[in-house]
C-alpha cells in the first residue's frame, strides 16, 4: 500500500519538496511491483524489457518500501542495483524518502537504503554517490551511512570528514582513521584532535611491528597464532631456509589458519612432512583437508 504526505520537506538542495511516496506493506504477489519487491527474476527481466520512461517509475515506487518488507530487500541489491545503472531513472523520490527515514525507521529499513545507495555507488552511479555525500551530513541516519560508505571503501573528501569529526568519539574516530594516510595528515593540521589520535595510531602501528620482527623471543612470547605467524613471516621473507623447522611445527598449530598457511609453504620431499599433510588431508570436516589434498595434488604433478 503506498501512501503519499504533503508534510515530506526535501532534506537538501538537490531533493526537492514534493510528497513522498510509501509502501508500508508489499504488492500482491502476482502483480509487476509485488514481484519486483519480492526479487523476482521475471519481474526484473519485465522491467529490462519495458521502456524506460515506464519502468523507471516502477522501480522507484518499489525501492520506497519500509518496514517489515525490506528484511528481505537487502538480498535483492543486486537485482535493483542494475535496473538503476540500466533503466537510469529519475531517484529524486527515492532520494526524498531515504532523507525522510525518522528515529521511528527500523533498523532494516536504514541498513537496506544505505547498503543499496552505497552499492550503487561503488558501481559508478555518480547521483547516488553524491547523495551519499551529503545524506552522510545532513541525514538522520548518517552513522548508518557512513559505515556503508567506508564497508564498501567509498571516498569521502577532508571537508565531509571536518564535519563528521565533532560528532564522532575518539573510539569511533580512531577506527575510522586507521594508520592515517594524506586525508588524515590533512585533518590533523586542521584538528589538534585528530593530530593526537593519529600520533597515537602510528605509535601503536611501531609498537605491534616491533612484536612482530622477527626475533626468537617474539616466536616464543606471541599468545595468538594470528601474531605468531606475522613473526614466522617476517622470518620467511628474510631467510626461507631457517624458517622450514617452525614450518614444520606449524603444521600442528592450534590455529587453522595458521596450518593452512604452512601446509602450502612446506617441505613434502621430507617423509614426515608428507606424513603429517597426508593425515591432515584424511581428517573429515577439517577446514585443512582440502588444502591439504589440494597440496598433494601439486606436488604429484611437479614431479
Amino acid at each position: 500500500m503506498s501512501t503519499r504526505g504533503p508534510e515530506c520537506q526535501h532534506g537538501w538542495a538537490s531533493v526537492s519538496a514534493e510528497s513522498c511516496v510509501t509502501n508500508s506493506r508489499l504488492d500482491p504477489p502476482d502483480s509487476l511491483l509485488g514481484r519486483l519487491q519480492r526479487g523476482r527474476g521475471d519481474a526484473v527481466r519485465e522491467l529490462l524489457a519495458m521502456p524506460a520512461a515506464q519502468a523507471g517509475p516502477v522501480l522507484v515506487q518499489c525501492l520506497c518500501t519500509q518496514d517489515g518488507p525490506s528484511r528481505g530487500f537487502s538480498q535483492h541489491c543486486e537485482a535493483y542495483v542494475e535496473l538503476i545503472l540500466t533503466l537510469s531513472p529519475d531517484l529524486t523520490e527515492w532520494f526524498r524518502w531515504v532523507m525522510e527515514l525518522g528515529p521511528d525507521s527500523s533498523e532494516d529499513t536504514v541498513d537496506y537504503a544505505v547498503q543499496l545507495l552505497a552499492e550503487a555507488a561503488v558501481r559508478g552511479h555518480s547521483e547516488s554517490m553524491r547523495f551519499l555525500r551529503g545524506y552522510v551530513v545532513r541525514g538522520h541516519h548518517w552513522n548508518s551511512a557512513l559505515s556503508a560508505i567506508l564497508g564498501h571503501e567509498l571516498v569521502l573528501d577532508v571537508d565531509t570528514w571536518a564535519q563528521l569529526v565533532p560528532r564522532l568519539d575518539d573510539d569511533a574516530l580512531a577506527r575510522h582513521m586507521g594508520a592515517g594516510g594524506a586525508l588524515w595528515d590533512e585533518l590533523a593540521r586542521r584538528e589538534e584532535r585528530v593530530a593526537r589520535l593519529l600520533r597515537d595510531a602510528l605509535q601503536r602501528q611501531a609498537e605491534y611491528g616491533a612484536r612482530t620482527s622477527w626475533s626468537a623471543a617474539n616466536y616464543a612470547d606471541a599468545e595468538l597464532s594470528q601474531q605468531r605467524w606475522r613473526v614466522l613471516k617476517d622470518l620467511i621473507d628474510r631467510d626461507p631456509a631457517s624458517a622450514a623447522a617452525l614450518i614444520e611445527d606449524g603444521l600442528w598449530d592450534g590455529s587453522w589458519m595458521y596450518r593452512n598457511r604452512c601446509i602450502e609453504l612446506c617441505d613434502l620431499d621430507l617423509p614426515r612432512v608428507r606424513e603429517r599433510v597426508l593425515y591432515l588431508a584424511s581428517m573429515a570436516q577439517s577446514h585443512s583437508a582440502e588444502v591439504a589434498r589440494r597440496r598433494l595434488r601439486n606436488s604429484k604433478g611437479m614431479h
